[in-house]
């Protein structure tokens, strides 16, 4: 692993011994060389604003290296200091002088035609719409677009569309109840807002109180334990879309076969995919993040346990961004709180829809796709979308995008987690190895049209045969 050392020993040396201030500069200096050497390892995945800053900040390290003269070191270590320099400055420049400046979070406008008067904003009501529709507000939509809420407004009276929320659906109690006693009987851990994603999935808009009451007509019992069952999480903060996401997979289905890898975004909490597969193999895995990436961009960085399965997710997001981003972060589950919540709501293949369109409480009753959709429509605004949207590498730790309960994890736990994680990887025996031959013709990684459950009661019954004969 490279030094953090960016220049020479004997100018630390030197410094330590003279003056307080000298060695004060030599070590902002160390910090500058090692952010520059950061951002050179990542070239183009950058911000334009970044590297200007970290080109200034290394243009002054010579001016001030100068003037210091001998009361720094000797002229030989000086020039030594000034070839790194040097060294940082070529690419940076370089990147500079061959890219385009980033558009800065300001709307586009239409082009002058010599009359007086302020250009006109160029705003794309369609897509403003869209966001106001999935729960977002005026105000930080036109920030989002880099206009005034006043400039949108007006923009929308211009177009004769009406700045109101889409009307309430009208609908009985009775058949309200009827759908919440149905979804509720098959996901009865589901509280409110879970409910309410999937009544929107069905295009069905109500208020959340309508929602609470109905679980309180059809599941009294069910509510009350989910009202005491509240905990205390820590403050979850990643920039925004995009800047990290969480993996993992599921294993409950093992027995038979199956194996559940999901996907989420951390600030927004939108699925990015939830796939069911035969296998955890490593190409599989990186398969399905690839076709999450392909339809959401990529993410700054992801978050996943030490399964070898993630092996080839880590090799993608360092060849994107660079040893130097901590691109991937592995750590234990318990720690992947994002995803492991998941698991815990539900692991269904249709949860996607009613997952990405339910309110969040502790985010303002925002739902996943209205905080990813308008988290998106700033980074593009401001510029960063294709590049980085991720927060600073100086920021990553082993805590960095995780929200979990405040009290410490029982030692019990701990062990658990151990050898689950030594043995998940291990040989599954004779007795799988002798199933799969059986399940041999069995064409599973087509689509029956039903999930994945045909073919899963098909291979119950070959199973089944098969063991009856040898009885």
């Amino acid at each position: 692993m490279e030094k953090s050392l960016s220049f020479p020993s004997p100018i630390m040396a030197a410094a330590t011994n003279t003056h307080n201030r000298i060695f004060e500069f030599l070590q902002q200096t160390n910090t500058i060389f090692s952010d520059a050497r950061h951002l050179t390892s990542t070239l183009p995945n950058v911000e334009r604003f970044a590297v200007e800053r970290s080109l200034r900040l290394l243009h002054a390290v010579k001016a001030v290296s100068t003037r210091l003269g001998n009361q720094l070191s000797s002229a030989e270590d000086i020039s030594l200091l000034h070839k790194i320099a040097d060294s940082l400055i070529l690419p940076l420049q370089h990147y500079l002088d061959t890219t385009e400046e980033n558009p800065r979070p300001q709307a586009s406008t239409i082009p002058s035609d010599g009359t007086q008067g302020r250009p006109r904003f160029i705003i794309d009501l369609e897509h403003a719409l869209h966001l106001h529709n999935l729960g977002n507000t005026w105000k930080s939509i036109a920030e989002a677009t880099g206009v005034s809420r006043c400039t949108l407004y007006r923009h929308l009276n211009i177009a004769g569309v009406s700045p109101a929320r889409p009307v309430q659906t009208e609908i009985t109690d009775e058949t309200l109840d009827e759908i919440v006693s149905l979804f509720s009987l098959q996901h009865p851990q589901n509280g409110a807002y879970i409910v309410q994603g999937h009544l929107r999935s069905l295009n069905i808009n109500i208020p959340i109180q309508r929602v609470k009451d109905s679980l309180k007509r059809v599941d009294p019992v069910g509510s009350l334990l989910r009202h005491h069952g509240a905990i205390k999480r820590r403050i979850y903060s990643v920039r925004g879309s995009n800047a990290l996401w969480h993996m993992d997979g599921n294993e409950k289905l093992r027995p038979w076969g199956f194996y559940v890898h999901g996907c989420i975004d951390g600030h927004s909490r939108m699925v990015i995919y939830l796939e069911c597969r035969d296998n955890k193999r490593a190409a599989t895995v990186e398969r399905i993040f690839m076709q999450g990436v392909n339809q959401n961009g990529w993410p700054s960085r992801m978050r996943g346990d030490y399964g070898t399965e993630n092996n080839g997710v880590e090799m993608r997001m360092i060849t994107k961004w660079g040893d130097m981003h901590k691109a991937f972060i592995r750590g234990r589950s318990v720690h992947n709180v994002r995803i492991e919540r998941l698991w815990r709501d539900h692991f269904l293949n249709d949860f996607k829809a009613f997952w990405n369109h339910h309110s969040l409480r502790t985010a303002s009753n925002k739902t996943p796709i209205a905080i990813y959709e308008l988290s998106k429509t700033k980074a593009i605004n401001l510029g960063y979308w294709n590049n980085d949207p991720g927060d600073a590498a100086s920021s990553v730790d082993g805590l960095y995008g995780f929200d979990g309960e405040e009290t410490p994890v029982p030692e019990a736990e701990l062990l658990r987690e151990h050898d689950y994680q030594s043995g998940r990887d291990s040989d599954d025996g004779p007795a799988l190895a002798e199933a799969r031959n059986v399940l041999n013709g069995l064409p599973v990684d087509s689509d029956d049209g039903n999930h994945g459950i045909n073919w899963y009661c098909q291979a119950i019954l070959m199973l089944q045969a098969y063991v009856d004969n040898l009885s």
